[in-house]
């Protein structure tokens, strides 16, 4: 069976090089330093999920809209240190408060691409 995929944005390198190895062992990875370089993974990759930093994609800015509203319809896992508001075009998806733990990441992760009717919290 094919592992799904999440895309992980994060600006900072150290720490999205670490997420990324970690969920690898669940997931493949694909990962991205900001909002255009999502949007050009998503032109050749299948996203299952999105793993994003609220404060790396500026919520507010045109280009994290124009991200965000291309993975829509993909489970979302939000982190920051700082609840930011979440788009209303996003269908699902869960905020992990900084500073998280892993384990909690990749369950939060595997209950959204499993569960097929996710509310928002």
């Amino acid at each position: 069976m094919e592992k799904k995929c999440v895309l992980v944005i994060e600006s900072y390198d150290c720490l999205r090089e670490a997420i990324c190895k970690a969920l690898s062992l669940h997931y493949r990875v694909v990962n991205a330093g900001g909002p255009l370089q999502a949007l050009k993974i998503g032109k050749r990759e299948s996203i299952n999920a999105v793993f994003c930093d609220t404060e790396t994609i500026n919520m507010n800015s045109k280009m994290a809209r124009k991200c965000l509203f291309k993975y829509r319809k993909k489970f979302f896992v939000f982190t920051g240190s700082l609840s930011r508001e979440i788009p209303d075009f996003i269908d699902k998806y869960r905020f992990l408060p900084k500073p998280y733990r892993i384990p909690v990441l990749i369950s939060l992760l595997r209950a959204g691409l499993n569960e097929e009717s996710l509310t928002k919290i």
